[in-house]
């Protein structure tokens, strides 16, 4: 069976029942893969399987209808249009064409932008980032979401009027290269959220002369106080979705040291390391910087809090 094929099985039964994917059971319990490939190699053949509690009718083109198979009442219903589930769903999503326009917007992914969905159609979805986030998008997740399929995350995303979003990211590849998008809002629990045994707002509201900032998994902004920008020059709404190695020196990244730092940060739950920072302006300034790990339940990274301390040793290394 094809992967795309699969992911849309899930994605249109998740938005069906309004959960998470990663929350419904294996695919592979309901119906062996290999013989529904099989099945859908031909032309004009559908296939209708029961997956968690749904009877759900795929064909080449993915999911083309849902239907319950729990309720007494369920001889009743007609099968669900794939766009109606969508577009009553409360968490936003989108498709994108291969040529990267939105073909489809639900009023909730239209609404969290500012936006009504008739007002992106037709949009490349790079008018919902800047530069940089819509660069990483391009090179390193979407090629990732074309290797295997699916790729969760957070991005950092723009409204209509340039203000910031933190959202909970999730990119499945459905048939002929259709990529189906779904948005949360995350920009509050970013700002307030317990991270863990860590409590890094109290640790910021604790370290008055620090500055300190959050981190997704991969080393990009999505939180920033008043003194991480004091000192290190940048308004918030400019480094929201920067990564981490903006502060660094040319030489410590080429030599990988950001990477290094999340990595140890990663592995040992916390890092310190001294050295040159660079600002705004390009200033350089000499600097404490520590990164404390945060997992879920699980033990899966979530982020990184940092804190920045600027050091008595700048005037003895300047």
């Amino acid at each position: 069976m094809d992967r795309s094929l699969s992911q849309a099985v899930i994605m249109a039964v998740a938005g069906a029942e309004g959960v998470d994917p990663i929350d419904l059971p294996p695919l592979y319990e309901a119906i062996d893969p290999d013989a529904l490939d099989q099945l859908l190699s031909g032309d004009g053949v559908q296939v209708r399987l029961n997956y968690n509690g749904y009877g759900v009718t795929v064909d080449q083109r993915g999911v083309v209808g849902l239907e319950s198979v729990n309720s007494e009442s369920s001889q009743n219903q007609n099968s669900i249009d794939m766009r109606r589930v969508m577009e009553t769903s409360r968490e936003g999503m989108s498709l994108v064409r291969p040529d990267g326009t939105f073909s489809f917007v639900n009023s909730a992914f239209a609404s969290l932008f500012g936006y009504i969905p008739s007002e992106l159609i037709g949009e490349h979805w790079t008018v919902l980032y800047h530069n940089e986030e819509a660069k990483r998008l391009e090179e390193d997740i979407l090629p990732a979401v074309r290797e295997t399929g699916y790729w969760s995350g957070e991005t950092v995303r723009l409204t209509k009027h340039g203000e910031a979003r933190v959202t909970d990211h999730r990119l499945a590849l459905t048939d002929e290269d259709v990529v189906l998008c779904t948005a949360t809002d995350i920009t509050l629990d970013r700002t307030a959220t317990r991270f863990g045994a860590h409590n890094f707002d109290a640790m910021a509201d604790e370290m008055e002369d620090s500055a300190f900032f959050a981190l997704d998994h991969e080393g990009y902004v999505t939180r920033w106080n008043e003194s991480a920008e004091c000192l290190n020059g940048y308004e918030r709404s400019a480094i929201l979705g920067e990564h981490v190695s903006t502060f660094f020196s040319h030489e410590d990244r080429d030599q990988g040291l950001p990477e290094q730092l999340l990595e140890t940060a990663k592995n040992q739950g916390t890092v310190t390391d001294e050295g040159w920072r660079v600002q705004n302006d390009g200033t350089r300034f000499w600097t404490e910087l520590t990164m404390v790990a945060s997992y879920d339940d699980a033990g899966t990274i979530r982020g990184f809090g940092t804190m920045v301390r600027e050091s008595s040793e700048s005037s003895a290394n300047s």
